[in-house]
């Protein structure tokens, strides 16, 4: 199956009329995800069908965590976004997952952080949006106050986050937001827990001392 073949109005496509051949709708995780690398069109509809729930669920959880308001049209596109990043480049993603006996967490943990994502986006429209409204009400004398000390140590937080590479940065966001264990941070990334430890451990260390360096600390 082709990226190109997919129809990418992929909550339409989700719903699947008529039913799955037996064999793909007991296969297990491992025999799935094969069958989807080998463009297996009924795997790819099994694995959308069986998994979508699972997606919806960890988006709509930290959605309701980490925004004022969404609506379902922003979670189904998350929703579409995700599976069409199992799509991308050749299905680099998919073939990257070597335990394919962990799909279900793994895309919980994607799914998780698109959201994260959104969440984040809308806290800067706000804060945008808070700014104006401030320095519109402030010729009315009508400020508000705000905290210049809070949002200085908030752009120093993100600016040291900023200093991690890319699979750092995930780690902490595992370990932080998501609340996952060393375990299975370490089940997730195919790497040992002693590592994701030491890992964490470096992490928090170079972030504090980033914090230090511009005085925060």
């Amino acid at each position: 199956m082709l990226e190109e073949d997919i129809d990418h109005s992929l909550p339409d496509s989700v719903e699947v009329e008529g039913s799955i051949e037996t064999s793909v709708d007991s296969a297990s995780d491992e025999v799935l995800v094969t069958s989807c690398l080998e463009r297996d069109d009924q795997a790819w509809t099994e694995l959308v069908r069986r998994y979508r729930p699972t997606v919806m669920g960890a988006i709509r959880k930290k959605l309701a965590a980490y925004c004022d308001h969404y609506t379902m049209r922003e979670a189904e596109d998350i929703c579409q976004e995700v599976f069409h990043l199992l799509l991308k480049n050749d299905m680099r993603a998919l073939r990257g997952l070597r335990n394919r006996r962990h799909l279900k967490s793994w895309l919980g943990v994607i799914a998780a952080n698109k959201a994260i994502d959104l969440a984040r986006r809308q806290h800067v429209m706000m804060r945008h949006d808070t700014a104006a409204v401030t320095e519109e009400r402030a010729g009315y004398g009508d400020n508000p106050s705000p905290d210049p000390e809070f949002e200085e140590r908030k752009r120093g937080v993100e600016s040291a986050l900023r200093e991690l590479s890319e699979e750092d940065e995930q780690i902490l966001r595992m370990y932080f937001l998501e609340r996952l264990k060393y375990r299975e941070i370490a089940e997730l990334k195919e790497m040992p827990v002693s590592t994701v430890s030491s890992r964490i451990y470096r992490c928090k260390k170079k972030v504090a001392k980033a914090l230090k360096d511009r005085g925060f600390l």
